[in-house]
Order: structure tokens, then sequence, then C-alpha cells
């Protein structure tokens, strides 16, 4: 218990730790300036720092360029031809001014060529719509001059209905739909074809100008670039698109006009068997009526001649409604060749229209273009004058940058001082253990005994 109680560490001055902290860092600044000022040489001129010494011992730098004398020369005779260029210029200010002054004269332009459209075609008239019957269909046999005969007589049946069984179906639905499909991916894909290396090419060719210009990638330039180049792309794609569902829609329409046009003759064919086979029982009842008055015991010749004379008399109204039929599909036929020829006469005019409103057009466009050529081209002449060479400027290489971290004064001072204090903390801590252990021992009735 003689030793001596342990003494508080004393706590750094933060005045003057912060100002060893400051000193340090003006040390590093001053180092990493000098060694980030480094003196370059080009073909085209130099780049140097000078230094002179500034407030509080930081020194100031000067940074210098200096051409080549080559890029000299060329700099004085740039600037000695620029001032004869000034002067040719603006004596010429004259001639542009009085050029500019005047007005375009239009009158001598060609006029547009603009006729009147041809916009309807003569009617489709004078169609038959039915056809004369060429007298009545004798359909009973006169017999008040006939005998008793036999009246069972018969043959086949009459065909009511027609046999559609052959008829394919129209093409709807999924067939439809497929097809469609079918033809708009084909024409996608090979307008497809061509558009991916052409997109792809001016993809690389945006990002090599790009790179050569100097943008960083992922810049807020490079992305706004790549964002134009990507909505072109894909207003293009879009195009290709359209038009190859307009491609898919015109298939799907020829296909669904094929199978109606199938459908139509398949049926007319079936119409046509059923009137023969018709015609063929009719016929065959004439034949047995025949028969039957033949082997008619009660019949007479009178109902023979009748008969003949009937049967005559339908054929030869047969054959005049023939004829009448035939005659009416003639005119139709004649009527519509017309149709078609007036449409034609008027598309051919229209074209011809066309083209002589787009050759006048053309031509007043050139004699537009002249007329603003002779007045623009003094100006063109004075702004010719104006440009000259240039001498070519050093271009000096980034120079790599050193950023040397400042010394950390106040951090080992501090872990000093932390120490200093835990060590001051431990000998308190023993020595409260001690006095703790000699309280206990008095406790227990044993002498103490102080030296």
């Amino acid at each position: 218990m003689g030793k001596s109680a342990p003494q508080a560490p004393q706590a750094p001055d933060p005045v003057t730790t912060a100002n060893a902290q400051t000193a340090s860092n003006k040390e590093t600044a001053i180092a990493n300036a000098q060694l980030n000022r480094i003196n370059q040489v080009t073909p085209f001129g130099n780049l140097t720092y000078t230094s002179t010494p500034g407030a509080d011992g930081v020194p100031n730098y000067t940074q210098t360029t200096t051409l080549s004398p080559d890029q000299q020369r060329l700099f004085d005779s740039g600037n000695r031809i620029s001032n004869s260029l000034a002067g040719i210029g603006e004596r010429q200010l004259a001639n542009v001014s009085d050029t500019i002054g005047k007005q375009l004269d239009f009158s001598t332009l060609p006029t547009l060529q603009n006729k009147p459209m041809q916009s309807s075609v003569a009617p489709l008239t004078g169609l038959a719509r039915d056809i004369d019957s060429g007298g009545a269909i004798q359909n009973r046999i006169n017999t008040s001059k006939v005998g008793d005969y036999t009246r069972g007589a018969s043959y086949g049946n009459i065909q009511d209905r027609l046999d559609t069984s052959g008829v394919p179906a129209l093409v709807g639905g999924d067939a439809l739909a497929g097809e469609m499909n079918k033809q708009q991916q084909a024409a996608f894909n090979q307008q497809k074809a061509f558009l991916d290396p052409q997109w792809q090419q001016q993809q690389s060719d945006l990002q090599n100008q790009l790179v050569q210009q100097g943008v960083p990638q992922n810049s807020d330039a490079w992305n706004r670039a790549m964002g134009d180049l990507n909505r072109q792309r894909t207003f293009a794609y879009g195009n290709a698109q359209n038009s190859a569902i307009q491609l898919g829609n015109a298939a799907q329409n020829q296909l669904f006009g094929q199978g109606l046009q199938a459908n139509q003759n398949a049926y007319g064919q079936a119409l046509n068997t059923g009137n023969f086979a018709n015609s063929a029982q009719n016929q065959g009842f004439g034949q047995a009526m025949g028969n039957a008055n033949l082997n008619n015991s009660v019949a007479t010749q009178q109902f023979n001649n009748a008969a003949a004379e009937m049967a005559a008399a339908n054929a030869a109204q047969a054959q005049r409604f023939g004829q009448n039929a035939q005659q009416a599909q003639f005119g139709n036929q004649a009527a519509e060749s017309m149709f078609n020829s007036g449409l034609a006469s008027g598309q051919f005019a229209n074209q011809a229209n066309n083209q002589g409103f787009n050759q006048s057009q053309a031509a007043r466009n050139q004699g537009l273009n002249e007329l603003q050529l002779a007045q623009q081209n003094p100006l063109a002449i004075l702004n010719s004058l104006r440009t000259g060479a240039q001498p070519t400027t050093p271009t000096f290489s980034n120079t790599p940058q050193v950023n040397q971290a400042g010394t950390d004064v106040i951090g080992p001072i501090n872990q000093q001082y932390q120490a200093q204090l835990a060590g001051y903390n431990g000998q308190i801590a023993t020595n409260n253990a001690n006095l703790g252990g000699l309280v206990g021992l008095a406790g227990a009735g044993l002498p103490l005994i102080f030296r």
C-alpha cells in the first residue's frame, strides 16, 4: 500500500493537433501539384509550367503554350490573309445587299399543268335481265279426237334435289387465319433479313463515331444518340410488320376468292347434272308414252299425231328460247366490254394528267432553284472569302494525375492517448481489486498488516 496512486494521462491539445494535421495536408497538396504539372513537347508546340513563390509557402503556377516555328508562321500568315480577305469581303457586301434585296421574279417559271381528273365512267346499261320464252310450252296433248288409251305409262322419278356432296366447302375460319399468318410471317422474315444487317451496321458506325468524337459510353450524349437510333430502328421494323400484315391479308382474300370460285363451279355442275337427269326422265317418259300408245289396242293414230305435234311445238319453243338466251348473253358481254373500255380510257387519261403535272412541277422547281442560286451566289462568294487555312493547334495528352492522400496526424495522436488512458484505467482496476480483497480478509477476522 506504499505505492503512489496512478495519474491520468493528459489529453492531446486540439489546437496543436489540428495545426499539425493542417501542415501535413498542405505539404501533401504541394507535392501533388508538383507531380501533376508535367511539361509536354509535341511536333506542333509545347506546354510548360513555371512557378513563383506564393502566400503561406504555396507556389503559384503559370501554364504556357508555344507553337512550333512552322505553326507560328502559318498562324501569322493566316492572320495576314484573314485581314486581306476581310477587306475584299467588305467590298463584296454591297453586291450581297443589292442581290438579296431584290425580289425573286416568279413570272418566268413554268406553270403547273393540273387538268381535271376523270372520276366517273359511263354506267353499264342495256343489260338483258330476262329471256324471251319463245312461246308457250305445250304441256297437254289434245285428245279430243283421240280414243281411249292406256294412262299408266311412267319413266323414272323427277330429280327435285341437287346432289351437293361433291361441292367443296368455302374456305374460312382457321384455314384462312393460318394461311394469313403464314404469309405475314414469310413477308416479315424477308424484310427482316434485309433490315437486320443494315441496322447492325448503322449501330456499329454510330458507336465508332461516338468513340472517335470522345463521347464516353453510357453518358447522356451516348444514350441520347443510341436512343434515337433505337427509335428509328423500331419505326423501320414497325413499317415492315405493317407491310407483312397487308400482304397476309391479300393472300387471305385470294385464297377465299379461289375457294368461292371452286364452290360456285361445282355447284353449277351439280345443277347441270340435275337438269340433265330431269331432261332424260322427261325424254324417257315421252318414249314410254309412245310405246304405250303403239302397244295400246284402244289407241289410235290420232293420239300419235297429236303427241308428235306437241313434241315438235315444244322443240321449236326450246330452240327459240336457246337462241334468245344466246342473244341476251352476247348483248351483256358487249355492254361489259364497252364499260371496261371506258374505264381503261379514263385511267389512261388520269395517268397522263399525273405525268404532265409531275413534269411541269419538276420544271418549275428547277427554275426556282436557279433563281435562288443566282440570288445566293454573292453571299456564297462572301462566305468563301471568310475561310482560310488555320494553324494546327497542338493536342496535349491527358497527364496521369497523382492524388496522394495526406498523412493522418490526428489518428496516431488519438491512438496514443487512448492507449495511455487504457493503461491508467487498468491500474485503477487493479488497485480496486486489491482493496476489495483486503476488505474481505478483514471481514473474516484476519489481521491486516500495513507496511
